[in-house]
């Protein structure tokens, strides 16, 4: 600030001299926009423009100026009047393309982004903010070859190393993908395709009024985009960023104390764009990090959570939750070697740790290598016998392999351990429907609710579990409840409707069906009740495509012969009516 605070008093005295030059205007409203006076540097620029109308430096930087007071419009339209005035102003074409990018409006952003590429085509940053775009629109190919266009331009571009992580995961090329991320987090990160480009005249008569040539090459791109000869543009510093966005440490807490209770109020999309805006002004902050990694994988986003797992596991190497949740993303994606090499690593660090052993024996389970689970979880026993989600594990194994009075044992022992916990009597009662003990499982399910109420798998299993016995009418009241604890519960609208039909109110089944539609229109089972309501009504056809769906968007192989017995019913049907 000293250095800047000089600046100041040295382009004040020398305007008492010249006080028509916009040049000294502009480059004061630069010394104050450098200490973070975002609404002072914007009376300076006026004043620059006051004195030359046309002066573009002082155009693109009030557009800036302009942003963090949170003026966008007006932004945008100073943004324009530089670009017109200038159409060879790459910076400000630049500055106009990321506005357009932080609103949303692809199509404008990308536009500016090439004018910029046809004033110079190895614009580092435009070949990167492009790839942002292409990313954002799922175009990994496209993006890919962005970001990797950006490297060859600049080998020392560490936000480009994080996009081709991205990009590489999402074509689940993951070690290329960790390899870019590791990479980025080596190189400093000295600029970055979300900073705006500060336009600094560098022509000047007295080359000592020139106090602020520190900053030249300073962030600065190769290949300027701007008339080589009268203006240098250069990015802003993080640290102006912060200051003009008036993002202090409290504002940085508070936005952190928001982010905690987004989470805790799950509500998905403010907290993605919460800690978006957090990684801008600290791309390695754990929360936002964390935060993002979930979110990926609730939204079944693997190849996004490994890229962050991936670098909160490398920032954070004592943290095995880390290393826990990239292994879970890697199965997510179907590369469960991966998942497995990364946990067999951990262990061989930490070998009586039972969690990792625990996951371990999950991600076996989860692959069916019964034999490799059932040792993860029995060696993390003897370590502690007390673990209730070992014994819940020996169960499903025991359970799998035809082993039921084992199984009932290792369930018995978990309710043993913890009579108040659900999932011992729930697992023990699905072992009895297995049986065809519907009774058993009934009085099993009933423990379980009693227990913990809010326990919506108990309850849509009691209820599914009501309708096989006939009684609809208990069935009735457990899908009710299920709807009451989680009212976007597919399986309680779906099982609401099912027992609709068998009530005969087809209407009422109809409209749940509706519903269902707009939220769940991947769900095979819904298909199935779908096409058969449309038979009901005589839309054959619309039933047969029903149907389809169904078989694509199943694995099941009974429910896929289900469908087909449906639809082959349904054209014999047909013919015999003559259509309809």
């Amino acid at each position: 600030m000293g250095q800047n605070q000089k600046a100041i008093e040295a382009y004040k005295k020398a305007l008492e001299f010249d006080p028509d030059n916009a040049k000294l205007y502009n480059d004061t409203g630069l010394a104050y926009h450098r200490m973070g006076a975002s609404a002072e540097a914007v009376k300076w620029y006026q004043r620059a423009l006051d004195s030359d109308p046309g002066y573009v430096v002082s155009l693109n930087n009030l557009g800036i100026a302009y942003v963090y007071q949170e003026q966008q419009q007006l932004a945008e339209e100073t943004f324009r009047k530089a670009v017109a005035r200038m159409p060879q102003y790459g910076d400000a074409h630049f500055n106009l393309g990321l506005l357009y990018a932080k609103q949303g409006k692809d199509e404008l952003a990308m536009s500016e982004y090439q004018e910029v590429l046809k004033l110079n085509q190895d614009s580092a940053l435009a070949h990167n903010n492009i790839g942002l775009l292409y990313l954002k629109q799922k175009s990994y190919t496209e993006a890919l070859a962005q970001f990797e266009h950006c490297i060859k331009l600049d080998s020392d571009f560490a936000e480009a190393y994080y996009n081709l992580g991205f990009a590489l995961a999402a074509q689940e090329k993951y070690q290329e993908s960790l390899a870019a991320t590791k990479r980025a987090m080596e190189l400093k990160s000295y600029y970055t395709g979300g900073s705006f480009k500060l336009g600094i005249d560098f022509y000047v008569d007295d080359p000592e009024l020139l106090i602020l040539d520190g900053w030249q090459g300073s962030g600065q791109e190769q290949g300027t985009t701007v008339a080589q000869d009268i203006f240098g543009g250069v990015l802003e510093e993080a640290s102006i960023r912060t200051k003009a966005s008036k993002w202090d440490e409290a504002t940085l807490e508070s936005d952190i104390e928001s982010l905690k209770k987004l989470r805790a109020e799950g509500k998905s999309g403010e907290l993605k764009k919460k800690a978006k805006a957090i990684l801008e002004q600290q791309p390695q902050n754990q929360l936002a990090l964390e935060s993002l990694a979930q979110l990926a994988m609730d939204e079944k986003q693997g190849a996004e959570a490994i890229v962050r797992y991936g670098v909160l596991a490398k920032l954070n190497p004592e943290q095995k939750d880390f290393k826990i949740g990239l292994a879970r993303a890697h199965l997510m994606q179907g590369d469960s070697d991966q998942a497995i090499a990364i946990l067999r690593e951990e262990i061989a660090a930490r070998p009586e740790d039972v969690e990792l052993m625990s996951q371990l024996g999950r991600i076996y389970l989860e692959r069916c290598d019964y034999q490799d689970a059932r040792v993860c979880y029995e060696n993390a026993l003897k370590i502690n016998p007390s673990d209730i989600s070992l014994f819940l594990g020996l169960g499903e194994i025991f359970a799998v392999q035809n082993e039921p009075e084992e199984a009932i044992m290792a369930y018995r022992q978990v309710i043993k351990l913890n009579p108040k916990l659900p999932q011992g009597y729930y697992q023990l009662a699905q072992l009895y429907i297995s049986q065809d003990k519907l009774e058993q499982a009934v009085e099993e399910f009933k423990k379980a609710v009693i227990n913990s109420p809010a326990h919506l798998d108990s309850h849509l299993a009691l209820g599914e579990t009501y309708v096989k016995l006939g009684q609809l009418d208990k069935a009735a009241v457990e899908y009710a409840l299920s709807a009451k604890i989680s009212p976007d519960s597919f399986n309680a609208k779906l099982g609401l409707a099912q027992l609709a039909v068998k009530a005969g109110q087809p209407d009422k089944a109809y409209q749940l069906c509706q519903e269902l539609m707009q939220s769940h229109g991947d769900q095979p089972e819904l298909y199935m009740l779908w096409g058969r309501l449309l038979a009901q009504r005589g839309k054959t056809r619309d039933a047969v495509e029903a149907w389809q769906k169904a078989i694509s968007f199943t694995k099941d192989e009974a429910l896929k012969a289900l469908a087909g017995k449906a639809i082959e019913t349904a054209m014999q049907w047909e013919q015999v009516a003559g259509g309809r």
